[in-house]
């Protein structure tokens, strides 16, 4: 399942900024969050392994689209300032995720 997300993550990658330019950063998130809930969604009722391995997939594309449309957002809105803000933006999500394990 982790080779399948991550693989799938990779390519979502280097095709988000192309998508991003084309159909403009607001509607390609618009759309890969929704396709990353449905891909969720469609991963915990699925059985079959292979089924599995397809949805967490499908994830993974959805969840590496939209990095390069944050970055661009980002440089649009903080200009000359992006590294500050991509480095807080970067470092709030590492954190989040250790306060979340300490929590739970």
């Amino acid at each position: 399942l982790d080779t399948s997300f991550l693989a799938c993550y990779a390519c979502g990658s280097f095709t988000g900024g192309a998508l991003g330019d084309k159909y403009g950063e607001r509607a390609v998130l618009t759309v890969v969050t929704a396709g990353s809930a449905l891909a969720c969604f469609l991963f915990a009722i699925c059985e079959d392994p292979t089924l599995l391995a397809v949805c967490w997939g499908l994830n993974g594309i959805m969840q590496g689209v939209p990095y390069p449309c944050y970055m661009k957002l980002l440089g649009l809105s903080f200009g000359a300032k992006l590294g500050s803000a991509a480095g807080l933006w970067q470092t709030s999500a590492y954190a989040g995720g250790a306060a979340g394990n300490m929590l739970a």
